[in-house]
């Protein structure tokens, strides 16, 4: 099963909403979690409470009773080992991503590859 890794303090997290997730989240959040993905698509950051929620809901497939008090837990230790919040905006993308909200481009995909696998040029003077 895919799923997205949140690495916090030497800990992962195994992250993917479930249908029944997703549609708690929607409840939640009051509004569907697509509008939060193209906030973040267009630059818009969302609120902390929605971000951490995203990242509850997707937790619980695989660390069931996990609270939004435990969730507050974690997420201060991600910020006390250098992290921010713009740095967990990725891992919210990830999730989206494999929990089957959009597919990533493999065009994109194949192009961002190849870039980092081209040797760089050494400058000869």
């Amino acid at each position: 099963m895919r799923h997205a890794t949140w690495r916090v303090d030497g800990q992962e997290y195994k992250l993917r909403l479930g249908v029944s997730d997703s549609m708690n989240l929607e409840k939640r959040l009051g509004r569907n979690p697509m509008d939060l993905l193209m906030g973040i698509q267009e630059g818009k950051l969302p609120t902390l409470t929605a971000s951490l929620a995203v990242i509850q809901a997707s937790m619980t497939k695989f660390q069931h009773g996990i609270t939004a008090q435990d969730v507050i837990r974690i997420y201060e230790r991600y910020l006390d080992a250098g992290n921010s919040y713009t740095d967990l905006l990725p891992v919210i993308m990830e999730v989206f991503e494999v929990s089957g909200f959009f597919k990533s481009d493999p065009v994109l995909d194949t192009a961002e590859n190849e870039a980092l696998e081209e040797p760089e040029n050494d400058l000869i003077l």
